[in-house]
């Protein structure tokens, strides 16, 4: 039960890792899907998968995923209003909290 868990899971959202690629991605986003649930993490799990916003290679999926977990609706290509969003809905929040930089 530990949310940031979703921040190393987000590194596999990706294709052309090689011929299993799929099945490792699925099994990562239901990973993710699970810690979502309310009586695990809950929505905890969303700031830690904006680390897949930033990689292009992670952002598709990583969209895709929090727009399911969400029901916001950012485009793939305004992966930046994704941390302006949760930070108006968590005051205080920032990037430092989800395990950006060493900051923390």
């Amino acid at each position: 039960k530990e949310p940031s868990v979703a921040r190393v899971l987000a590194r596999y959202f990706q294709e052309g890792r090689g011929s299993r690629d799929g099945e490792v991605r699925e099994a990562a986003m239901n990973a993710v899907r699970k810690m979502a649930r309310t009586e695990n993490c809950g929505d905890a799990v969303v700031p830690h998968l904006f680390v897949g916003l930033r990689n292009t290679a992670t952002r598709w999926h990583t969209t895709l995923l929090l727009q399911e977990l969400t029901g916001q609706k950012f485009s793939v290509d305004k992966w930046g209003y994704w941390s302006d969003w949760w930070r108006s809905k968590h005051p205080g929040w920032s990037e430092k909290d989800a395990g950006r930089g060493k900051g923390k």
